[in-house]
């Protein structure tokens, strides 16, 4: 109608929508490290706010705000960042949702395979091994020893071609 071409229209809106983010991140944006705790708990509270998590709105905010504080790492130019995807959630059933907590390191979701076994271990040795540790059937009833350990590898490579 005025003679504006439609894409052009729709350059201007990206350039005013580039130039607003801008305005927005320089002047309105507060670091969270200048916030205080009460400020950074009542925005998690008012994210979560739900019928379910009401009811301890108090204890769910303050796990999610240490959960994502625990994932805290600097860039090389010493921003803070938060990757919130470092952050992930084991759901264990039976329980009660309070009994919810935050683990900081690796957690593993698994069961004692027998009774026997023991429910902690303190001050263990952890292998990190590159294969699995179940035993393969050979067929036929074969079976095969080994007096060298370097001839592990090439057998395995050799059952995983077959």
């Amino acid at each position: 109608k005025n003679g504006i071409h439609p894409t052009t229209i729709m350059t201007g809106f990206r350039l005013a929508l580039k130039d607003a983010v801008k305005f927005v991140k320089s002047t309105l944006m507060v670091p969270i490290d200048r916030l205080g705790d009460d400020a950074v708990l009542a925005a998690a509270k008012t994210s979560m706010a739900s019928k379910l998590l009401n009811a301890d709105e108090d204890f769910w905010s303050k796990l999610a705000v240490d959960a994502v504080r625990s994932v805290k790492t600097h860039t090389s130019d010493g921003k803070a960042r938060y990757p919130v995807s470092s952050i992930h959630i084991l759901k264990a059933h039976g329980k009660s949702s309070t009994d919810s907590e935050l683990v900081n390191g690796f957690a593993l979701n698994v069961q004692r395979a027998a009774q026997g076994m023991p429910a902690a271990v303190t001050n263990a040795k952890i292998a990190l091994l590159d294969f699995p540790l179940q035993r393969h059937k050979v067929q036929m009833g074969v079976a095969v020893q080994v007096n060298d350990i370097t001839e592990v590898e090439g057998i395995r490579q050799r059952e995983l071609d077959i």
